[in-house]
């Protein structure tokens, strides 16, 4: 999918974006320099029952809260990479450094609220740290108690325009995923169908109606990052298994960027993947597999209705492995400790059971995932099979390129 938009939209599309990272930027490094200069108590990282009060168990819990939802942005440099000039370098550059960035500011935002804190409220401990109903968030909050009125405008205008910028980075990556779906023929052509300037309309707007659609059924913001970030998170385990597979049985094959170690590296990821689904809880899993089975069958329901000619074909043994995957971290999920947003149905609320001892539990989902993992890379399609499938996609793009140039 390669763009051919005039000049004019270009420049000032560019222009939007270079905006849009200076602001998400500058007013996170203005909120951090004004509090830390006007209202900053190194007391409070010991109050409350001292630092780290609920162990490692809080913060394994509060990373699928919107620690990883925060430094998602990485996966923007890949999806969009297709376009990058020398991948080898620019891609792992983009990511590294993006993800450094992110980190040090965030961890510099959550050192300056701890140290904002009023101690008076942390005396009996971090349930309410704030105190008070926060109507226009806690940062907000805090700057209109240090009396930076500002900074208080500022961050509410803030609230509007770094959710809004970060809402169309998403829909432009999301909308590539539903191009090549509708590309590869899992679901209908007309979802990649592209105008003449390279825009993909049909798919910008199913990821924007499906993108206020899950807004429905979750009560709280909360809930909903728990539920997009395990959706990420299972969308970056399946990177490493394809990773493994096609190392596996198309080794020889020239890369424009060939990960070094991958044969170590792939399988951590993968345990780290469902490490990362397991801490958003039981309730955040249950929900997104339910919305998987109902992805598979509506693909399911579109290939039924295709000519037989016409149907992707799919090897039952390569994909064998995908049902005891899901069906694992479900029950794993309902077995440990972590719950989530807890759902009601018919009266009865869902809860994990937590018979999963501490510690236990972590490596009962390592050896599940290594099991997974090398049963998925041993199940790839053979290497004939393999190799004709990427020659195809990369003659379909070669011919793509070549009608986007005419």
């Amino acid at each position: 999918m390669v763009a051919t938009l005039p000049p004019t939209i270009r420049e000032n599309a560019q222009a939007m974006r270079e905006f849009a990272v200076i602001w998400k930027v500058l007013i996170p490094l203005l909120t951090i320099a004004a509090l830390m200069t006007t209202r900053f108590h190194a007391s409070n990282f010991t109050a409350g029952g001292g630092f780290a009060p609920y162990g490692f168990h809080g913060v394994f819990a509060a990373l699928p809260l919107g620690v990883i939802f925060a430094e998602a942005g990485f996966e923007m440099c890949i999806q969009v990479g297709g376009e990058a000039k020398n991948p080898q370098k620019n891609i792992p550059r983009a990511v590294i450094l993006s993800l450094i960035i992110c980190r040090l500011i965030y961890l510099l935002l959550e050192v300056t609220f701890v140290g904002a804190l009023n101690p008076a409220q942390l005396l009996h401990g971090w349930a309410n740290p704030i105190g008070g109903v926060q109507n226009f968030g806690p940062y907000a909050t805090l700057a209109t108690a240090a009396g930076l009125g500002w900074l208080t405008t500022l961050l509410l205008i803030d609230a509007v325009i770094s959710p809004a910028g970060a809402g169309l980075v998403y829909i432009g990556t999301s909308s590539r995923l539903s191009y090549a779906l509708g590309r590869n023929g899992y679901f209908p052509p007309a979802i990649s169908r592209i105008s003449k300037r390279g825009v993909p309309f049909t798919s910008i707007i199913i990821s924007f109606v499906a993108g206020m659609l899950f807004f429905l059924p979750f009560p709280s913001w909360s809930g909903l990052v728990e539920l997009a970030t395990s959706a990420l998170v299972f969308m970056y385990a399946l990177a490493p298994l394809a990773l493994g597979g096609l190392r596996r049985e198309d080794p020889g094959r020239h890369r424009p960027y060939r990960l070094p170690a991958a044969g170590v590296l792939s399988p951590l990821a993968f345990i780290f993947a469902n490490l990362l689904v397991y801490f958003a809880g039981f309730s955040t899993v249950l929900w997104l597999e339910v919305l998987i089975v109902l992805g598979f069958i509506a693909f399911a329901i579109y290939q039924f209705r295709l000519p037989a000619a016409r149907r992707t074909v799919i090897d039952p043994r390569a994909a064998l492995w995908v049902l005891p995957w899901l069906a694992g971290l479900l029950i794993l999920s309902w077995q440990g400790r972590y719950n989530g947003s807890p759902p009601t149905v018919f009266g009865v609320t869902l809860l994990a059971t937590n018979h999963l001892p501490n510690w236990w539990d972590l490596a009962a989902i390592a050896a599940f995932s290594l099991v997974i993992y090398y049963w998925a890379v041993h199940s790839t399609l053979p290497h004939q099979r393999v190799s004709a499938a990427v020659e195809q996609v990369e003659t379909e793009a070669s011919v793509e390129l070549e009608k986007s140039l005419v």
